[in-house]
């Protein structure tokens, strides 16, 4: 739950922050008044109605934006891992920790992290059939599909 409010919070400042420049761009440019009464229909109202809508906004997109999914492994298990590390450093994902039966990957290029809100990483927890991904939603399911695609064409062979 610690984890979910983070990334809400985040978000709500991320989304607030673009909202801002955007803003700061349309004065900027002359396109609306710098007046906050005549920029916004309800004038200063507006700005806690736009606070709300973002903070809901917020507080939906964890829930949706990150997941867990199951992938799979058949066959032998050694020499998985290191495939998985090999694969993930093609995807420009260093690994940043290892535990027992967990590896963490974090994104390698700074600018991309920064754009992701620092919650890049990818954990790998591995279970009885394979590994649990869990990040953001978008980032494991392209990393499920080519990982699953990966071990079964070699332990296929």
């Amino acid at each position: 739950m610690k984890r979910y409010i983070i990334r809400a919070l985040k978000y709500f400042v991320y989304l607030s922050v673009i909202l801002f420049a955007i803003i700061t761009v349309l004065v900027a440019f002359g396109l609306v008044e710098k007046n906050i009464d005549s920029m916004f229909v309800n004038g200063k109202d507006s700005l806690w109605q736009i606070a709300l809508i973002i903070a809901a906004f917020s507080a939906g997109y964890p829930s949706s934006g990150y997941s867990r999914r199951e992938l799979t492994v058949l066959g032998e298990p050694s020499g998985v891992e290191a495939e998985i590390v090999r694969y993930m450093k093609g995807r420009k994902y260093d690994l940043t920790s290892r535990s027992a039966g967990t590896m963490v990957f974090r994104k390698t290029n700074s600018l991309v992290r920064t754009v992701k809100m620092c919650e890049d990483a990818i954990s790998f927890e591995r279970v009885l059939q394979g590994y649990i991904l869990e990040g953001r939603t978008k980032d494991i399911v392209r990393i499920e599909s080519g990982l699953s695609s990966l071990l079964s064409d070699t332990s296929g062979n």
